[in-house]
């Protein structure tokens, strides 16, 4: 949020591509049971994922028994206010919620920023 001051070198906008040809994204999160915890393979996934070295991470917890962790890359995290942390959660609330509210490819966008959500 604005009040943290950190250094990226990279943009926070639409998803980009790897050198590898993977596609990175500001936002990545990965989803599970809420019986069951983060994994390394889940959090080197997302990492493998986001468009930043330096990230915040967000929990997010569902209505359904699920639970989402989420890298944020800083320099997106640093231009948001509280107020818009609150409205992404709500947004990934509803995806987490209702299984109707998936994406086919785990791909959504919110205020222009692409995030990717997939299961662990």
């Amino acid at each position: 949020m604005k009040e943290m001051k950190t250094k990226t070198r990279l943009s926070c906008g639409e998803s980009s591509t790897t050198e590898a040809g993977n596609k990175t994204f500001p936002i990545v999160g990965v989803q599970f049971c809420a019986d069951d915890y983060l994994t390394s393979a889940g959090m080197q996934k997302m990492m493998s994922l986001l468009n930043s070295d330096e990230f915040e991470i967000r929990q997010i917890d569902g209505k359904c028994n699920t639970i989402a962790y989420f890298l944020i890359s800083a320099e997106l995290y640093d231009s948001l206010e509280t107020a818009d942390v609150h409205e992404m959660e709500a947004f990934i609330g509803v995806v987490l919620d209702d299984v109707e509210e998936e994406s086919p490819d785990g791909e959504y966008t919110w205020r222009d920023h692409r995030m990717h959500l997939e299961y662990q």
